[in-house]
């Protein structure tokens, strides 16, 4: 069983006995999933462990429909208009090795197959000698789809300036110039 859901205002207290109760508000959103968990709970009487942490806003619908509507502009620009040259994936790929988020991880050199399942741009970075076994090092870069919003802006905002380089700008494009318009309102909003 696990469970998952938000929560604010958060007090603890200490009976006679030294013993120490948390408690929460849960956000309206999250009821029906805590009481679940509780009676779930309830039903299996056994200990549990929990691991709390911040709050992180993943990417909004908006920020993904944003991205690939820049990535398309960028893809049709790099391939002439021509159709199928340059895709939007191509350049999402390539943005995301420039933007993105990534993790390095230490393994054997056969397992590349296997991260490229798991993340969507593998690199090779390094070969390492550990306790006498050849390692490889992978640079891996996650899918957007797993950005919070910060991360999320940050690709945005290196796709807007990717564009710039190649002359697509507020300046040339009628597009990208209500595109920048509406991302920077987000932006003041979110403070993103």
């Amino acid at each position: 069983m696990k469970g998952r859901f938000d929560f604010h205002n958060f007090k603890i207290t200490t009976d006679d006995g030294g013993n120490i109760e948390f408690s929460a508000s849960v956000s309206p959103e999250s009821k029906y999933a805590v009481r679940e968990m509780v009676k779930e709970m309830r039903r299996e009487d056994k200990d549990y462990t929990a691991t709390i942490s911040i709050k992180r806003n993943s990417r909004t619908l908006d920020q993904n429909a944003l991205m690939w509507a820049l990535l398309t502009i960028y893809a049709d620009a790099q391939g002439g208009g021509r159709r199928g040259s340059v895709t939007p994936e191509d350049i999402y790929y390539r943005m995301l090795e420039k933007y993105g988020v990534a993790a390095f991880i230490m393994t054997l050199p056969d397992a590349k197959p296997q991260l490229e399942l798991a993340f969507r741009v593998v690199k090779q970075v390094d070969t390492r000698d550990y306790n006498g076994k050849e390692m490889t090092i992978f640079k891996c870069y996650y899918g957007s789809s797993k950005y919070d919003t910060k991360q999320m802006a940050d690709l945005i905002d290196g796709i807007f300036d990717e564009l710039a380089v190649i002359g697509i700008n507020v300046d040339t494009s009628h597009d990208v110039s209500g595109f920048y318009e509406d991302w920077t309102k987000y932006k003041e909003a979110n403070n993103a």
